[in-house]
């Protein structure tokens, strides 16, 4: 079976090769929208966030921050507050930081494998300030993107309290650093950390834009039908194709959250990538994707009319 697996991607890969080959301009273009992408959406976002975690961790600001994050979400998800924090920081950054954060602590001992298999499922959040700047100049509707916005946020609180074990292993026990680290040493650490996991996500973002590009170009199919395939792939190009269809904007609106709750392959590999070293089960995290895009589905289906 192996390789038989490996035969199918040899020819697949010699397939795409030769398909690079004989379009260099498209190639050219899909390579500079993903740099431009990241250059405006990922970058100025997910640089300062990374190593401002990164320096939060390694100053114990879990301890501080805890006892009031203890209250709200050790209750409501039966977590620990590691995962709490973890939780915390991927509302406020959004994915793939909450991969970010999860191994900073998994790589201190302050987390388990097993935490950060849970905690996974229900903090993949959109950055707020992508939904309500990039999404809004997309739907052109910042009501509608607000709602998406609420609802969004909302599908990951009501997937934490499915996924909730009455008999899960709370690990508040951890080992803290027993002096204060010298700043000018963990900064440079922090900053070197965050740059490798940014040249990760522009690698990842920019196969899966290529590999979108080129299997569109080789067969045609309807703008429904190749828009969702763009946001399976890679979700940014899955929001601008919807946008450009010519459907209600309640049928774009299901199409955007369905795409920003299920994050497209691309964030699920490089959520993958950043912890490929802690043999992270990917199953679990799948599920939760496909359960957020149904919860958020229905949510926004039936609120819709309602609120716009």
């Amino acid at each position: 079976m192996k390789e038989i697996k490996s035969k199918v991607m040899i020819v697949f890969l010699i397939w795409f090769l030769y398909k690079i080959l004989s379009n260099s301009n498209l190639v050219t273009d899909v390579v500079l929208s993903s740099v431009e992408i990241f250059k405006n959406n990922i970058f100025p976002f997910l640089f300062p966030f990374f190593v401002i975690s990164d320096l939060l961790i390694s100053f114990n600001f879990i301890e501080i921050i805890s006892p009031y994050l203890n209250k709200i979400l050790t209750p409501l998800f039966k977590t620990s507050k590691a995962c709490n924090f973890v939780f915390l920081m991927s509302m406020l950054s959004g994915f793939p930081s909450n991969a970010k954060v999860a191994k900073s602590l998994l790589d201190n001992n302050i987390i388990t494998k097993q935490e950060v298999e849970h905690i996974l499922c229900f903090s993949h959040f959109s950055n707020p300030l992508f939904i309500l700047g990039t999404l809004v100049i997309f739907l052109k509707n910042q009501k509608v993107c607000l709602l998406i916005l609420v609802i969004h946020y909302l599908s990951n609180f009501i997937i934490g309290i499915i996924l909730r074990k009455d008999n899960y292993s709370l690990n508040n026990n951890y080992l803290k650093n027993k002096e204060t680290p010298f700043i000018g040493s963990v900064l440079a650490n922090s900053i070197n950390k965050a740059i490798q996991t940014l040249m990760l996500i522009l690698g990842t973002l920019t196969t899966f834009m290529l590999v979108s590009a080129i299997i569109l170009k080789s067969i045609h199919l309807n703008n429904l039908i190749s828009t969702i395939i763009r946001g399976i792939l890679e979700m940014t190009q899955g929001l601008k194709y919807t946008s450009l269809l010519d459907s209600s904007l309640k049928i774009k609106s299901l199409l955007s959250i369905c795409f920003l709750s299920f994050g497209g392959l691309s964030i699920h590999m490089q959520v993958m990538s950043i912890l490929n070293d802690k043999d992270i089960h990917y199953l679990p995290y799948l599920k939760a994707r496909i359960l957020h895009v149904v919860i958020s589905f229905i949510l926004l289906y039936f609120t819709f009319d309602l609120v716009i």
